[in-house]
């Protein structure tokens, strides 16, 4: 929701590129596999407001919607956001293995997980031998002397297993 309605304006779907496959971002020759697809249309739930983590989904979980059973558990995020030297991207994803804690914050506090630029990032758990998306990268608690994240404070993603009706509702 907010990279899409967070800004100045609008973005519209025919501003929207996924790319898939790729892992460096300075070299845009494609990697092989990888695949280019411009978004058809771009969907925001009714209850997003900008500016709140709240109703901010992207993607399906089709277990357990009670986080109580994923606590304790670890999940992976992987993005190219802000990196340890306080440059604005990654040049290649990074990967963390996290666990969740709480109402679906993971615990971090040791400078390493997601950060400025990771928003939209999947928080990815095994189940039955497959990666399934639980969450999604919302925000993170920022650093007030230089406002990038804080890495040693907790970062707070959606948990998509609340959305899944509504994402069944787009889909049909």
């Amino acid at each position: 929701g907010h990279c899409i309605k967070g800004k100045a304006r609008e973005v519209i779907s025919q501003e929207v590129w996924m790319i898939l496959g790729r892992d460096n971002l300075e070299e845009w020759s494609n990697e092989d596999g990888s695949q280019t697809i411009q978004a058809k249309s771009i969907r925001v739930h009714s209850d997003y407001v900008p500016n709140k983590s709240d109703a901010d989904p992207a993607c399906l979980w089709d277990g357990e919607k009670n986080v109580k059973q994923i606590v304790g558990k670890k999940g992976t995020v992987a993005g190219w956001g802000r990196d340890e030297s306080g440059k604005v991207y990654s040049r290649e994803a990074k990967q963390f293995d996290l666990p969740v804690i709480g109402h679906f914050v993971q615990d971090i506090k040791n400078n390493t997980g997601p950060c400025n630029g990771d928003s939209g990032s999947g928080f990815l758990m095994r189940v039955n031998g497959r990666w399934t998306v639980r969450g999604v990268v919302s925000i993170s608690l920022l650093n007030e002397l230089d406002r990038s994240c804080d890495l040693e404070q907790y970062v707070v993603y959606t948990d998509v297993a609340q959305f899944i009706d509504w994402v069944w509702s787009i889909l049909k």
